[in-house]
């Protein structure tokens, strides 16, 4: 095992040299994946600078989880498992949400599609997401960008099914208005 890393070393050197506690190995690895991982916190988070605190809280537990990774997946998807996890928990440990009946939801449309969403800059739409509440923005977060179902969610954050289904609409409403799309057609 090396005593000394270099910033283009691969993930398996890297990821040997955290586990052995070398802080350069450290430092290489948050380096290489900063720019990817905060992009996922930001999507969580109200600002630039929660963002950071949600991602350094989750290379803390990417470092002390490391020693248990098993490369079956790329390391970066595991890594954005983790942040996904650390920005639900900080969610949901300042965010109360409030239940909401299925039986008051109406859903018409998708006031906001994926292809209007891949036409627009990621700043902008990571400045847009941060306009929501946080309750809706995670949300939306969860279902459209990481991929959860409405079931998931509501476990992942001790609420019905109703609410995490009118948070979405909620969310893509709003979304729409932010970045001035019209209005879905009813058929």
């Amino acid at each position: 095992m090396p005593n000394r890393y270099f910033p283009n070393d691969n993930d398996a050197q890297l990821i040997e040299g955290c586990v052995a506690g070398h802080s350069l190995a450290q430092k290489y690895l948050y380096e290489r994946y900063f720019g990817r991982l905060v992009l996922v916190a930001h999507r969580y988070a109200r600002d630039k600078q929660e963002a950071w605190d949600i991602l350094n809280q989750s290379f803390l537990k990417i470092l002390q989880s490391l020693h248990r990774y098993q490369p079956t997946s790329s390391v970066l998807s595991w890594m954005k498992t983790i942040v996904v996890r650390t920005a639900i928990n900080h969610v949901r440990g300042n965010v109360s949400f409030q239940n909401i009946e299925d039986t008051h939801l109406n859903f018409e449309g998708d006031p906001l599609s994926n292809e209007a969403l891949l036409a627009l800059d990621v700043e902008y739409i990571i400045k847009a997401l941060q306009e929501l509440p946080t309750a809706t923005r995670t949300v939306f977060s969860l279902f459209e960008i990481d991929g959860y179902k409405h079931q998931e969610i509501a476990e992942m954050l001790n609420i019905s099914v109703g609410t995490s289904k009118w948070h979405l609409s909620e969310a893509k409403n709003r979304l729409r208005k932010i970045i001035n799309l019209p209005s879905p057609t009813k058929i």
